[in-house]
């Protein structure tokens, strides 16, 4: 067998504290002094990074690329440290921008072209990261939510949700008189179907989905509506990849998230007969088994929809090979327009005063 096309290294960093673990992806051909771009690729809601292997697979597509690829465990979930079992969206949105820094401190990275995007509720993370840190040079996600009250709710009967709620409310009262909620089965958050967990179910078995989790990630689930962030992305590019029958995350919150955004957008949406099924999981399966190696040559429907999304980060974040440390220049400002603010703050406390 030959070399492959890439060269991986465990990897770690502080989060507020809180130490995760990923793994980087480098060009086999990489030289020292040379810069390139690089992209982050996020986990789904109660996942590892190493769930369906389509982080790691997506990775090293982009090293064969040129690129950079980084994929980490957030905080209480996988190899990191922190509490156990807390997917907070915020939390993880600190995760993901910490992460931006560390590569910004790694030689290997030209800090103005770092990408993000991921799957799940990964991807509505990544878009609501790229709202509001202008560091991300592109987004893209697949099959990604676009509201969290939305998700929990499409997944269960009105009955069930109004009790579910009631749930969420007796918890947040002990939390408050306890100091400590509930720890319930992942899947009572987010009941997915048995088909869809019969397609986890290797992944289930081995750690990297679903297990235990606390009751207070529904809460904060609700309160995450990353589609009210979306129009802040441009003028960055942003791709929104979903399947028509998706029972999880619906097509519609796709549609309504490219609508929200500015240019340059793109949506694609699978075409039925390549994706037949209601499973929200099918897509993103780069291996069979977890202990599989990755395999580029793989065929399936997972390498279809990968070669197409690096076909887009090629299209919107260069892989040119930079020596040594790029010099970049701010934009010009209009003459005198820092200045003119500047006086006007400066009169308006002097008044205030």
């Amino acid at each position: 067998m030959g070399r492959e096309p890439w060269v991986s290294q465990d990897i770690s960093f502080y989060s507020e504290g809180v130490k995760l673990r990923g793994e980087m992806f480098l060009p086999a051909d990489h030289q020292p002094g040379e810069r390139r771009a690089a992209w982050i690729l996020t986990s789904g809601y109660v996942s590892s990074y190493a769930s369906g292997g389509h982080n790691v697979d997506l990775c090293a597509r982009l090293a064969r690329e040129g690129y950079v690829g980084l994929t980490f465990d957030h905080r209480g979930f996988g190899r990191s440290d922190g509490e156990e079992r807390l997917a907070h969206p915020i939390m993880w949105a600190t995760d993901i921008q910490n992460a931006i820094t560390y590569l910004q401190t790694r030689d290997e990275v030209d800090e103005m072209r770092i990408g993000l995007g991921g799957a799940s509720w990964g991807g509505s993370v990544s878009l609501y990261v790229a709202a509001i840190d202008d560091r991300v040079a592109a987004v893209f996600s697949r099959t990604a939510p676009e509201d969290g009250a939305k998700l929990l709710q499409r997944m269960r009967p009105l009955s069930d949700w109004q009790g579910f709620l009631r749930e969420l409310d007796e918890d947040r009262k002990q939390r408050v008189l306890t100091g400590k909620g509930r720890t319930v089965d992942a899947f009572h958050v987010l009941p997915v179907s048995e088909e869809d967990k019969k397609t986890m179910a290797v992944w289930i078995e081995s750690g990297n989905y679903g297990g235990n989790l606390q009751l207070q990630t529904a809460e904060a689930t609700i309160l995450f509506k990353p589609e009210k962030f979306v129009h802040l992305i441009s003028p960055r590019p942003v791709l929104y990849l979903h399947t028509p029958h998706d029972k999880v995350a619906g097509v519609e919150g796709a549609i309504s998230m490219y609508e929200k955004s500015g240019e340059p957008k793109t949506l694609w949406l699978l075409p039925p007969r390549f994706y037949e099924g209601p499973s929200h999981y099918e897509v993103t399966q780069a291996k069979a088994h977890p202990d599989d190696p990755i395999d580029l040559n793989r065929v399936s429907k997972w390498s279809v929809v990968a070669d197409h999304v690096i076909g887009w980060m090629k299209e919107n974040v260069s892989n040119k090979v930079i020596k040594g440390t790029p010099e970049y220049s701010p934009p010009e400002l209009k003459s005198g327009y820092s200045t003119r603010l500047l006086g006007e703050s400066w009169l308006r406390m002097s008044c205030e005063g």
